[in-house]
């Protein structure tokens, strides 16, 4: 038995096996291989259009609401074309141009250009959305356009981001873009 009064006066040989240290071999997962990624020369994401462009001889079309726009799962955009990351709608709904432009600021901030390039797989608001003003009677017919929209089903793929990283990298951000918007998505 080692009293405190024999700790002291032991020698140097003789406290090894109480100071002796274990150390495990860690066998590490290769590196993934990222020879085949090309990073493009833009990046970023870029800045989608507030309103759709429309000749200055036409008057801006308004549309009833068209629910069948939203409704069902999406059958053509629903995978990754880089086959690496991506935010997907889980539900149908309505992007504004704020939603877009929150995504974009966030995500342009925290990926890495270098190693790292996004693209949109949604198009830029076009569909109408109309508003009465506030304490207007009914009546006098259709409202003008308050607002553009994107339709996005279930399923869609609204960015995906590719590059060399890996999924816990891009975890974080995708989490907190997924926050942002009105339709419920999940990073994939």
């Amino acid at each position: 038995m080692i009293s405190l009064k024999n700790l002291f006066t032991m020698e140097y040989k003789n406290m090894l096996p109480l100071l002796s240290q274990v150390a495990g071999i860690k066998y590490f997962p290769p590196p993934p291989d990222y020879s085949d990624i090309v990073i493009p020369e833009k990046p970023k994401l870029s800045v989608l259009p507030k309103v759709p462009v429309i000749p200055a001889s036409l008057r801006p079309p308004k549309m009833i609401k068209n629910l069948r726009f939203m409704r069902g799962p999406e059958m053509v955009h629903n995978t990754l074309i880089h086959k690496q990351y991506g935010i997907m709608a889980l539900g149908g709904g309505r992007l504004k141009h704020g939603h877009c432009e929150m995504m974009r600021l966030t995500l342009g901030r925290k990926i890495d250009p270098q190693r790292m390039f996004l693209v949109w797989r949604i198009e830029a608001p076009w569909q109408p959305i109309t508003k009465k003003g506030l304490g207007h009677r009914m009546g006098g017919g259709k409202s003008g356009i308050n607002h553009y929209v994107t339709p996005i089903k279930a399923n869609r793929i609204i960015i995906e981001l590719g590059g060399k990283c890996e999924f816990e990298e891009v975890k974080g951000f995708f989490v907190q873009c997924c926050k942002f918007i009105t339709i419920q998505s999940n990073c994939c």
